[in-house]
C-alpha cells in the first residue's frame, strides 16, 4: 500500500482539495476563502498579506495581489491542500496509561490549508496535523508529548 495511503486512513483525514499554485491564476479567491473559513492560512501565502491576521474580515483581502505576490516569490512550484478531520469527542472513559476512546463523525469537520514545496510535503504535513489531532483528543491523558508520533 502507497505509505501516503496508509498515513492518511491512519491519521484519519480526507484530502478535500489540492491546488498546484502555478493553476490558480484567475480564481484564487474560491481556494482561499473556501480554506480559512476552516483556520489561519498557510504562514508562506500568510506572511505574503500586509497586516494578516486570521481575525480579520477576509472579503477584503486581494487574492489576485497574493497569488501574484506568490508567484514572484518563487512559491510557483509549490501546492495547495485542504485537509478535513472529524471533530473528536472523547468518551468519558479514561483508564491510566491507555488511551481514551473517541467518537467522531464525517459530518461536523475541521479543515486546515497547508502549503508544501510538492505534493509529498503537503501530505506529509496533513498526515503529521491529522496525527497530532488525534493525539490531542484522545490520547491518554498522562501521555507526555514525546509519545505522539510522527511522519517523516
Amino acid at each position: 500500500m502507497n505509505p501516503f495511503a496508509s498515513g492518511i486512513a491512519n491519521a484519519t483525514i480526507r484530502i478535500a482539495g489540492v491546488w498546484p499554485l502555478y493553476g490558480l491564476t484567475g480564481q484564487p479567491s474560491s481556494v482561499f476563502t473556501d480554506a480559512i473559513e476552516y483556520e489561519a492560512l498557510p504562514a508562506e501565502i500568510a506572511d505574503l498579506i500586509p497586516d494578516y491576521d486570521d481575525t480579520f474580515d477576509h472579503a477584503d483581502i486581494d487574492w489576485d495581489m497574493v497569488l501574484d505576490a506568490a508567484l514572484n516569490k518563487g512559491l510557483h512550484d509549490g501546492v495547495l491542500l485542504l485537509a478535513e478531520r472529524p471533530v473528536y469527542e472523547p468518551l468519558d472513559n479514561a483508564t491510566p496509561g491507555k488511551p481514551r476512546a473517541c467518537s467522531y463523525s464525517w459530518g461536523f469537520t475541521a479543515g486546515r490549508l497547508f502549503y508544501g514545496s510538492s505534493l509529498n510535503d503537503a501530505l506529509r504535513q496533513a498526515i503529521n496535523w491529522g496525527e497530532a489531532e488525534w493525539a490531542s483528543a484522545c490520547a491518554p491523558e498522562d501521555a507526555a508529548p514525546a509519545e505522539q508520533g510522527e511522519v517523516a
